[in-house]
């Protein structure tokens, strides 16, 4: 339900963000729990400022592919005849 590792649903559970009981051996989480934390989770991210991680590495990918082509000077292009002349050299 929460999509994360075994690891880190531990650690959820060890800082007190998701209620969980012991029945027999057996450790069960309370689903209110994870929609509680879930909902904690988006209300938090409702409240970013900046941009998503993902748009702010797109825009950073645009910015560092326009300054290449801005200072790369494009190849010259060779016509048939000087191709020709340079092999026959």
């Amino acid at each position: 339900m929460l999509g994360c590792s075994p690891a880190h649903g531990w650690k959820l559970i060890a800082n007190n963000e998701l209620d969980s009981y012991l029945d027999g051996r057996i450790r069960k989480v309370v689903v209110a729990s994870i929609h509680a934390y879930m909902g904690r989770k988006l209300a938090a991210e409702k409240k970013r400022k900046e941009p998503p991680r993902t748009e702010m590495a797109t825009a950073a990918s645009f910015a560092k592919r326009a300054a290449r082509k801005a200072t790369a000077s494009p190849a010259p292009i060779a016509t048939s005849a000087e191709q020709h002349a340079a092999a026959e050299a």
